[in-house]
């Protein structure tokens, strides 16, 4: 059997177990904001993407299994980067939902959110 690796660190992949899983088990955490153990993994927040050698993007651990012979790396320049713009994003989307509901609130009858620029949505990149 091929070796697996973790940051470095070799582990047996058990059957069905997701890289986030496998990476628990070594004492490694892998930052999440969608992961629950009571539902079955999305990946949807992408805050726990991985680098994975031999893959040309990065994978989301919480719904990826580890298999024999993958190398993984938690902490890259480029996996630290891609987390913090992706906090930044939701911490904007938080605190404009904050005034907007705030605004709602003070004067029901003024809308004052702010309407959908397009152009922003089509400039970011398809998949992370």
């Amino acid at each position: 059997m091929k070796q697996t690796f973790i940051n470095g660190q070799s582990i047996t992949p058990q059957l069905g177990e997701t890289i986030l899983e496998a990476a628990t088990r070594l004492g490694i955490t892998i930052p999440t904001k969608c992961h629950s153990d009571a539902l079955k993994p999305e990946g949807g927040c992408r805050i726990c993407l991985v680098e994975c050698e031999g893959e040309d993007r990065p994978v989301a651990a919480c719904h990826s299994a580890l298999l024999p012979g993958m190398d993984i790396r938690t902490e890259t320049t480029e996996i630290e980067t891609l987390r913090s713009q992706l906090q930044e994003l939701y911490d904007q989307s938080r605190q404009e939902a904050e005034l907007s509901s705030l605004s709602s609130s003070r004067n029901s009858s003024v809308s004052w959110t702010r309407p959908l620029n397009l152009h922003q949505l089509q400039t970011l990149p398809q998949r992370l």
